[in-house]
């Protein structure tokens, strides 16, 4: 197996773990929901993130560049975005969702997770930090392919979504449906505040 692909499911793996915006939304969605709508929810997050290791990869010092330079601009956009999805969650009554989910629901479910987790990435440099160690420990011996790294990326994230939406989906045993309602507050508050923190973060001296 060529150098690489290991390191990517590895750095994608410990990227997707920790609990974030990403998460609440999906467990959200696989409660109230069903646990395909988490899944997809997941696959946004996936994708956009296997694609973000792309262009880090194959442009290291363009992606540098644009982090540094839009750094405030990123916070903004990313804060803001998280913030709308929250304020969008705060507001939803129990009553609008039901388990009649359509195919325009899934790619609802597909695109605000991959945004979501794209405009996160942006500001956030821990997942560049990790793509540039590892390619700071590449040696000349090392077959290093770029997409391998990716796919790894991709993997990992694909098979952290499925296990932790499954998770979620067991738990949906013990859920009832009066608990929706608080599941809108505990979830969308926790986005909102998320968002809140990411705004504020580059006007903090």
């Amino acid at each position: 197996m060529s150098y690489g692909f290991v390191e990517g499911c590895t750095i994608g793996f410990m990227y997707a773990a920790p609990i974030g915006p990403v998460a609440i939304l999906c467990l959200r969605r696989t409660l109230a929901e069903n646990w395909l709508s988490g899944v997809v929810s997941g696959m946004g997050s996936a994708t956009a993130i296997a694609l973000y290791s792309i262009l880090i990869v194959l442009s290291v010092n363009s992606v540098a560049d644009v982090l540094k330079d839009y750094h405030f601009w990123l916070h903004m956009l990313g804060g803001m975005f998280l913030c709308y999805v929250g304020v969008r969650i705060l507001l939803a009554r129990p009553s609008h969702i039901t388990n009649t989910i359509t195919k325009k629901s899934y790619s609802r479910c597909f695109m605000t997770t991959f945004v979501l987790a794209f405009v996160m990435a942006l500001p956030d440099l821990t997942f560049p930090i990790f793509v540039l160690n590892w390619m700071a420990g590449i040696s000349s011996t090392n077959t290093y392919n770029p997409m391998n790294f990716s796919l790894g990326v991709l993997i990992s994230e694909v098979l952290w979504w499925l296990t932790f939406c499954s998770l979620c989906w067991a738990l949906r045993l013990h859920f009832k449906p009066k608990l929706l309602r608080w599941i809108n507050y505990v979830s969308g508050g926790a986005i909102a505040s998320f968002g809140i923190t990411t705004v504020l973060t580059p006007l903090l001296p």
